[in-house]
Order: structure tokens, then sequence, then C-alpha cells
């Protein structure tokens, strides 16, 4: 259940001084994101279908339906 907010003046200033100095110091945080081109999208797809391929390999859907995680992986290799 969701306590009810009590409206804080001082508080909300404070935040707004807070993002407004944020996006100062970093002007790229509020800066719209840049548009890629047609041959950016198609390598993002390209490689978006190659990770697909990897993780959909029987030796990971075994090791998924098992519960076997990446980071027991890495458990097991550090010998832990």
């Amino acid at each position: 259940m969701a306590v009810p907010r009590q409206h804080d003046p001082e508080l909300e200033e404070l935040l707004r001084k807070g993002a407004a100095e944020i996006t100062r110091l970093n002007p790229h945080i509020g800066a719209p994101p840049p548009a890629y081109t047609d041959e950016e999208c198609a390598a993002i797809l390209r490689d978006d279908e190659e990770l697909d391929a990897l993780w959909s390999t029987p030796e990971v859907q075994r090791a998924q339906q098992l519960g076997y995680s990446a980071s027991d992986a890495v458990s097991e290799d550090r010998g832990e």
C-alpha cells in the first residue's frame, strides 16, 4: 500500500536545483538521444539476431531448464 506523499516545497525546490546543477554539469543528460542512421539500425538488428542465436543454442536451453545461470558458471570457475 502506498503512503500518501506530503507536499514539501523546500524538498521540491532542492530537487529542482539539484536537477538544474546536474544538467549544467552534464549537458548530454538533458539532450535528446541521437538519431541512428539506417546503417546503424541495421547493424544493431544484426547484432541482436546474433545474440539471439547465441542464447538459443541447445546448451543454453538445457542450462536454463536446469536453472543454471551465468553467475553459477562464474562461481564454479572460481571454485566457490
